[in-house]
C-alpha cells in the first residue's frame, strides 16, 4: 500500500465532521490526538505486510477515529471500548464496525483466541490500572503472527513534567471525559 498522507487522514476526518456524526468535544479531544493517531496508522500501513482485508481490532477505540479511517481503507474492522455513549455507538453502526463493550482494565475480551491481525491500541494504556491484564488480553485475540500497535503520550516530554511538577494532570483529555459522561 502506498504511504498515506497526513493530508488524506485530515480530509477523512473532515468529511465525518461535515456528516455531522461528530461532536464538538470530540473535535477537542482529535486536535489533542491527531498527530500521535495518525503516526499510529501510518506504522500500520506502512511498516507492516498487512493488507487492508486483515481483521483490526481498535481497543479503546471512543471516538472511533482510527476505526473510521481503516474501515475506509478497506480493514475489516472491530472496536471495543469501555464506555459507549449511544451516539458514538450509533456513529459506528453507520459506518457499519460494530462496538463492543468491555473493561480491558479488568474484563476478558469477548473475542476468541487468534480472531484478529492486527490490534490498534492508541492513547489507552496510561489511563489503566492493569495494564498487564490489557495486554494479556490482545495476545490472546491476537493470532501467531499478529502484530499490536501502541501509542501513548511522552511522560518526559518537558510540558508534562511542569503539569506534574504543579500537581496537575498530563492528561488534558480527562476534562473531554467529563464532558462527555
Amino acid at each position: 500500500m502506498d504511504k498515506i498522507k497526513f493530508k488524506d487522514f485530515e480530509e477523512t476526518i473532515e468529511k465525518i465532521v461535515r456528516q455531522n456524526l461528530v461532536f464538538p468535544e470530540e473535535l477537542e479531544y482529535y486536535e489533542l490526538h491527531k498527530e500521535r493517531i495518525f503516526y499510529g496508522l501510518n506504522l500500520l500501513l506502512n511498516f507492516t505486510n498487512w493488507e487492508p482485508t486483515s481483521k483490526v481490532l481498535d481497543v479503546g477505540s471512543a471516538p472511533g477515529y482510527a476505526s473510521i479511517f481503516l474501515k475506509k481503507l478497506g480493514y475489516d474492522v472491530r472496536g471495543v471500548n469501555y464506555i459507549t455513549r449511544k451516539n458514538f455507538k450509533e456513529r459506528m453502526n453507520r459506518m457499519s464496525i460494530p462496538i463492543d463493550v468491555c473493561n480491558i482494565d479488568s474484563e476478558q475480551l469477548p473475542y476468541k483466541k487468534g480472531e484478529f491481525d492486527l490490534v490498534v491500541f492508541f492513547e489507552v494504556i496510561e489511563h489503566l490500572l492493569n495494564p498487564h491484564h490489557a495486554l494479556n488480553e490482545i495476545y490472546k485475540v491476537l493470532r501467531d503472527e499478529g502484530v499490536l500497535i501502541l501509542s501513548t503520550p511522552n511522560l518526559s516530554k518537558l510540558s508534562n513534567r511542569i503539569r506534574l511538577l504543579a500537581g496537575k494532570s498530563i492528561n488534558p483529555e480527562e476534562t473531554f471525559l467529563r464532558k462527555c459522561l
